[in-house]
């Protein structure tokens, strides 16, 4: 189930930008500025699948309890791709696509966690509100 349909099926609300302040709405921007620096050197848009999780959504998605996308901190980027399976185009995690993003992150910005989750499923890339990043790269895989 996506971060999408837990927050659908659950009802629980996400805020706008100007609901955030301090901290969080710095971290936000930041994220995003990321997110768009990336996306130029990579050439292609950069999809955020999963950033600022209230508590209620992290436990919903599986999330750990000092889940950085509690404060904003965090986000899961998840590229994809269309395919054609069974004469019908359907959507499905691009891997390669994932790879690049990843690897563009490690070598071009400073990071506290860059995470490669399930097999390449998404990438999670966090950042430390008071700068103290700890460029920790991971391969995890969720049970």
């Amino acid at each position: 189930m996506t971060g999408t349909a837990v927050n659908n099926s659950l009802r629980i609300g996400t805020a706008s930008m100007g609901v955030f302040i301090g901290e969080i709405s710095t971290l936000l921007w930041d994220m995003r500025w990321l997110m768009l620096l990336a996306g130029v050197l990579y050439g292609k848009p950069i999809y955020i699948s999963s950033g600022y999780r209230c508590p209620r959504l992290n436990k919903a998605v599986g999330g750990v309890a000092g889940s950085q996308h509690k404060t904003g901190q965090a986000a899961d980027i998840q590229q994809v791709k269309k395919i054609m399976q069974n004469g019908e185009e359907v959507t499905v995690v691009d891997h390669e696509a994932n790879r690049r993003v990843f690897k563009l992150i490690e070598e071009n910005f400073d990071f506290d966690q860059l995470l490669w989750e399930n097999g390449g499923r998404w990438v999670h890339v966090s950042f430390r509100a008071d700068g103290k990043n700890r460029r920790q790269v991971k391969r995890l895989w969720k049970k």
